[in-house]
């Protein structure tokens, strides 16, 4: 049995999240603390977490990169086999190498794409938009985020993000970010991948925002705290 679930938000808590839901007063675990940003889980969380990856397969799986993925530590029991995925579904690791085979398929659907990651580089750059207003990244040229610093950002780049949507990618909006994506990297795909490679039938998930929702899709049981736009 695979429990396969989202971290930020959903199992951990950065100190801006434990004040927007009113939750500082809870026992917490600090998990990570690197340039000025401390993620916790409750106590409980802590605990129950632990047990839970002594007993059935856990798997997180996030939109962090590898890197900021690594800054965390979680409580997962030692086991033979350690499975994470990162950048959304784009990279899966067992015990700390990528899943080369993933690695290929994935980037032979990035060859296949009409309108490749270069296309949307161009189209970032033809934003009308102030660049003080906004943050831009490139994630290996796999997918891109746009990162907002006012409360405009949003309508300001509605018709660009209708062009990028036309051109086939999606394009996901998370609080002041904005996520563009090949359609075929999703949380859920990466986790229906390795349901077929261990031949495990059932899948449980957890979540909180649309960029949950494939993940979840491909689950027999969901839980969810919040969806989240």
């Amino acid at each position: 049995m695979i429990f396969a679930s989202d971290l930020d938000r959903t199992l951990i808590y950065s100190t801006r999240a434990l004040k927007e839901y009113n939750q500082l007063d809870l026992d917490l675990v600090l998990v990570e603390s690197a340039n000025n940003h401390q993620s916790y889980m409750s106590k409980e969380s802590y605990e129950m977490l632990e047990e839970i990856s002594r007993k059935i397969l856990f798997i997180p799986v996030t939109t962090r990169t590898n890197a900021q993925f690594k800054r965390l530590k979680l409580p997962l029991a030692k086991s033979q086999n350690h499975f994470h995925i990162t950048s959304n579904g784009a990279h899966i690791f067992v015990n700390g190498k990528k899943d080369l085979r993933w690695e290929r398929k994935l980037q032979s659907k990035m060859e296949n794409l009409t309108y490749t990651s270069f296309h949307i580089a161009e189209q970032i750059k033809e934003l009308q938009i102030d660049p003080d207003k906004i943050t831009i990244r490139n994630y290996q040229n796999l997918y891109f985020s746009i990162t907002g610093k006012e409360a405009s950002f949003k309508k300001e780049i509605k018709e660009w993000v209708l062009k990028v949507r036309g051109m086939g990618w999606k394009v996901y909006f998370h609080r002041n970010r904005c996520y563009i994506m090949p359609p075929f990297l999703k949380k859920g795909e990466s986790i229906r991948y390795l349901k077929q490679e261990l031949g495990e039938n059932v899948v449980w998930g957890a979540g909180d925002s649309i960029m949950d929702s494939s993940l979840l899709q491909v689950c027999e049981q969901k839980y969810v705290r919040n969806m989240v736009n």
